[in-house]
């Protein structure tokens, strides 16, 4: 036995150790002397889905199944194998078989519970629990609350319509209670979660009064903190219906906590809720005038009664005015600080002033102005808070300004009156960047009035949505270029960063917004609440974020999956911890998760893209992409988690988006032949669609919020949509490009909620106005806006190198906006960011890629200078965004091409180059060859000269020389070329190895020869070399030239290890 545990232990270690191939050398090891050890092959079986080698892994876990284990070791490691690949229905099963084979086992039978914990089978893990609980033992208490809560979520299922067709609702919440009540008789509740677990069941079943009795009795004693004890007995008495006396409760915990928003909250909903009923109390109205008299007297009982209430909430703030708290524990220093006010009463007066506003009360013998105006509340709640006097006045303005626009002040109803409220904004944020506390806090932190750019970039889009059409897009590159200089000085600001993020979806640049929300760190739920709905829509639309959008996708793809695979961890450990609160939240937040409306798209479209990708390798790839792709799982009923409150710039841009497609009947056709036409010469495969698409899908993108705030009728949107075929479907026979469904579909949604727009708009009086064009800045805007000119500069530069170019064309550009002259030059303060912008060539027909040619180089001048002007010349010719990069080794060792090659990469990594090109310097490519030096799509590399352009190798299928590009991920994925090819030859067929070893997912480990051999012998030998690459290439960089502007120059010095590779040694 002790030689079985030391070889066990050996296997441990390397699992430990992370040396996967030795555990499975040693467990095979093992597995020679011990033949059929259960725990042996269980260890090998993890070590193999470690390495990677799913299959075998599998296969070994079955066999083990089929003999039933009951070891626990084996179990523990049989679940963590099932569980890394996704097969818990396999862990149930043999935790199941058994359980059944050694039926008081208990530990067994807690791992089967765990199993159906983790696969959410409410029934089952209630059915393990009763087992459990009869077992007895010290925790056979525990396993009945377990019992308990399981049958209080299959109740829950079975509301929703997901149970398993069993007990009712109602039939499981009176097995849970009477579950419960047994236990509570038997024994006292050992803990708040079991007592807040019972309460919520009575709840559930009706008993409003039955919880509030059991929370007054004995089980109180509980709840040892009397605060959380009295917010309960409120909670509990307003379900119950008691709204007079859950008032009472709730004003009482007020009195006592001052600074509690939630609790002021709660005391005027119940009070106000208490006033609603015009019946009196006797339900007989006896009053003079019978019904005719009746509603308007019960009208005027309940507004005196609104009014009483609103008085009394008044008296109770008078005398709370002026609370302070003081802190009675922590350190000495803490204690010894005098009291802090508390903001809750000076907040609860302004929001009483507000209620006062909504119901009508405000106006009555003008109490608004004489006691607590809603105007005087503000100025009284920010003149009592302030850390400095410098900050008093700054503070109270920049909240003044957000308190305004939360309740859509001011009304605008001119482009110059938007462009005004901008300036002043943009002044008032120069002057807290002045500020010296603004200059000592650090760049994660939030400033004083970093809102306000954002606001100002609001503003600035107003007045371009004020504009009579046709719009002109300066004031959308206005806000940009403020919320970019902004980002200066602010790199992590989120209302910043935010507004950016839209207003680049906005204008076609997605890879602009996707770096926008990559600043802030999005993650997490984020990318369901926020990427979902602020940036998939534009990378959708725009075919040039391409990897931002596979980035998107794989993201939500990688949430979804990481949550669905760990939620039944979480859910079981609130099981055993006995937080059965967090149970029922960890429930609902799988459900909302699984429902997703973006992880749903998400899953839909990484399909399509994945379609896309492989129609470009052949009919073979597509075809194998394509299989199975009806199994993507939708679900029957989606939720919808997007936040939509996080872009706040985006919420005055409904009509300016209808106005992109045109409201007129024919505008959309005309706007959509306008397009194609500007599109003619662009070499973008279906340009005119992108054109459509990306004002489309932003447009759909506030469908929601637009049907809220402008459609009287939504409803008349699917009327709308048959009689608007007709004229879609002229505009798809004209552009040809236009005949896929999508597109069509997008057309339909889109013209027909602009017609509804354009309706609304007409039944409410036609209020648009605004003068047509005007100055473009008035002077109180171009004084504020001088302190941060220079910003503006770099910050306007980067927008425009953002926007691909059918952007430009999509908003109608006029080429003379560029040079454009105000009425008054020197009151505009972007007169020299438009000198700037126009002497900055727009490169219309750019890609939206960057490319970094890499050439190694050494002793061939005579190459190298006819072959830079050449390749520039080819390369600015196929409008690609590039850089060429010389790489020459030091003559200290052998060439050492592969080595070469991926310093470069290293180096270009780092900047903004998304792929690479392999180019020697005696390979260029000939005038009408056909040749693209183009972006590689997918998972595939390009190989820019196949072997039908090499006539020695014209004949060799599987030839990988001369000129490669890569993408990032793709050479990253290889890990670039092998090392251990010193002299000429054979890099490239490695490299082709590779390749195909990542595509197959084969393993060779042949070993590298040692001894000493001479350049093109040693190749050969190292031909297999799979463990050096860009890991372990070692240099450094001894100089950087430029050669005559047309490219750069880096010589590397490589590192040698001349004891393992002697043949690099020249």
């Amino acid at each position: 036995m002790e030689a079985l545990e030391r070889k066990v232990r050996a296997v441990y270690d390397a699992l430990e150790a992370r040396k996967n191939k030795v555990a499975i050398k040693a467990a095979s090891a093992a597995l020679q002397k011990h033949k059929g050890n259960q725990l042996l092959r269980a260890l090998k079986a993890l070590a193999q889905q470690r390495c990677g080698n799913e299959a075998e892994a599998l296969k070994a876990c079955a066999e083990l199944q089929q003999e039933v284990p009951t070891d626990n070791q084996v179990l523990n490691l049989l679940a963590l194998v099932w569980k890394a690949t996704g097969q818990q229905k396999e862990l149930t099963a043999t935790y199941a078989a058994a359980s059944a084979a050694h039926p008081k086992e208990t530990e067994l039978l807690r791992g089967l519970f765990a199993a159906h914990v983790a696969e959410f089978d409410f029934a089952k893990q209630q059915q393990v629990a009763m087992r459990l609980h009869r077992a007895g033992g010290p925790e056979s208490e525990r396993c009945l609350w377990w019992a308990v809560a399981s049958l209080v979520l299959q109740a829950r299922a079975e509301q929703a319509g997901s149970g398993g067709g069993g007990l009712g609702r109602d039939q499981l919440l009176q097995l849970a209670s009477s579950l419960a009540a047994k236990q509570m008789a038997k024994a006292p509740v050992a803990c708040q979660e079991e007592l807040q677990l019972h309460l919520h069941i009575l709840q559930e079943r009706g008993q409003g009064a039955e919880a509030l009795a059991a929370l007054e009795g004995p089980l109180s004693a509980t709840m040892p903190l009397a605060g959380e004890r009295e917010r309960l007995r409120a909670t509990l008495t307003e379900a119950a219906g008691s709204v007079g006396k859950a008032a009472r409760l709730w004003r009482a915990i007020w009195s006592s906590s001052p600074d509690d928003w939630i609790v002021w909250r709660a005391y005027l909903r119940c009070a106000l809720a208490a006033c609603e009923s015009p019946t009196p109390e006797n339900g007989l109205d006896t009053r003079d005038g019978g019904a005719a008299s009746g509603a308007s007297d019960a009208a005027a009982l309940r507004i005196a009664a609104q009014a009483r209430v609103l008085d009394e909430a008044k008296d109770a703030l008078l005398a709370a005015s002026g609370a302070t708290h003081a802190p009675t524990h922590g350190s000495q220093h803490a204690r010894s600080l005098p009291p802090v006010r508390l903001r809750g009463p000076a907040l609860a007066a302004v929001d009483l002033a507000k209620r006062r506003l909504s119901l009508g009360l405000a106006d009555q013998r003008g109490k608004c102005n004489s006691s607590l105006g809603l105007a005087e509340s503000i100025a009284a709640y920010f003149a009592s808070f302030g850390d400095s006097a410098s900050y008093r006045d700054l503070r109270r303005r920049v909240s003044a300004f957000q308190i305004q626009e939360d309740l859509g002040m001011p009304v605008l109803v001119s482009a110059e009156d938007a462009e005004a409220r901008a300036a002043t904004l943009v002044a008032l944020h120069a002057r807290a960047a002045a500020a010296a506390q603004e200059e000592q806090l650090d760049p994660k932190e939030r400033g004083a009035a970093d809102e306000c750019l954002a606001m100002a970039a609001g503003m600035l889009l107003a007045a371009w949505r004020l504009e009579r059409s046709p719009r002109s897009p300066y004031r959308l590159l206005q806000a940009l270029a403020l919320l970019e200089a902004g980002q200066m000085a602010r790199a992590v600001s989120a209302p910043l960063r935010l507004a950016a993020a839209a207003l680049y979806g906005l204008l076609g640049a997605p890879e602009a917004a996707a770096a926008q929300l990559a600043a802030l760190n999005v993650k997490n739920i984020q990318i369901d609440t926020v990427t979902g709905h602020l940036l998939l829509p534009a990378l959708l639309a725009v075919p040039c974020g391409a990897k931002a959008l596979a980035e998107v996708l794989a993201a939500a793809k990688s949430l979804r999956a990481n949550h669905l695979r760990e939620a039944g961890t979480s859910l079981l450990a609130a099981m055993q911890w006995g937080h059965y609160s967090k149970v029922l939240e960890f429930v609902k937040f799988k459900e909302r998760l699984e429902a997703s409306h973006t992880s749903a798209v998400a899953a839909v479209e990484a399909r399509i893209a994945g379609l896309r990708t492989a129609g470009q390798h052949g009919l073979a790839a597509a075809r194998e992409a394509a299989a199975g792709g009806d199994s993507v799982a939708v679900p029957e009923r989606l939720r919808f988690n997007e936040d939509l409150s996080a872009v706040g710039v985006l919420e005055g841009a409904v009509e300016a988006l209808a106005g992109l497609s045109g409201v007129e009947k024919d505008g959309l056709e005309s706007w959509c032949t306008g397009a194609a036409k500007q599109a003619a010469a662009c070499p973008l495969p279906d340009a005119c669609e992108v054109l459509l698409l990306a004002t489309f899908a932003v447009a759909l993108q506030v469908t929601e919020a637009a049907a809220a705030a402008a459609l009287d009728d939504t409803r008349k949107l699917n009327t709308l949509l048959g009689a608007l075929a007709k004229t879609v479907a002229a505009v798809c026979k004209r552009v040809a490009s236009l005949a896929s469904e999508e597109a069509l579909w997008l057309s339909l949604c889109c013209q027909a909620w602009c017609e509804q727009v354009a309706k609304a708009r007409r039944k409410r009086g036609g209020r648009e106005s605004g003068p047509q064009g005007g100055a473009l800045l008035d002077k109180g805007f171009g004084e504020a806006l001088a302190g941060v000119r220079d910003q503006a500069h770099s910050g306007l530069r980067g927008v425009l190198e953002a926007l691909p170019p059918f952007c430009w064309e999509a908003l109608n550009v006029p080429a003379e906006l560029l040079v454009h002259q105000p009425p008054s030059a020197e009151a505009d303060a972007f007169t020299s960011l438009r000198a700037a912008l126009a002497s900055l060539p727009l490169q219309q027909r750019r890609s939206c890629h960057k490319l970094a040619m890499l050439v190694p180089y050494r002793s061939r001048p005579g190459h190298l200078a006819e072959f830079l002007p050449e390749m520039q010349a080819f390369l600015t010719s196929e409008r690609i965004n590039f850089d060429i990069v010389v790489l020459e080794q030091s003559p200290r060792f052998r060439f050492n091409r592969g080595a070469l090659l991926n310093a470069g990469v290293l180096l270009m990594s780092s900047l903004d180059h998304d792929y690479f090109v392999f180019n020697d310097a005696d390979t260029v490519p000939a005038k009408d060859s056909g040749i693209h030096y183009a972006f590689p799509e997918g998972d595939l590399p390009l190989h820019v000269t196949p072997p039908g352009l090499h006539p020695k190798y014209s004949d060799n299928e599987v030839f990988f020389g001369g000129v490669a590009a890569f993408s990032r991920e793709q050479i990253m994925a290889v890990n670039g070329h092998g090392t251990e090819f010193w002299g000429w030859g054979k890099e490239d067929d490695n490299l082709r190895d590779r390749l195909a070893r990542i595509r197959s997912g084969m393993e060779n480990d042949t070993e590298v020869f040692g001894e000493a051999a001479t350049g093109y012998v040693a190749n050969e030998r190292v031909m297999y070399d799979f463990d050096t690459g860009l890991n372990t290439t070692t240099f450094c960089v001894s100089e950087v030239q430029q050669v005559e502007r047309l490219a750069i120059k880096i010589l590397i010095e490589l590192e040698c290890n001349s004891t393992a590779t002697p043949w690099c040694v020249l």
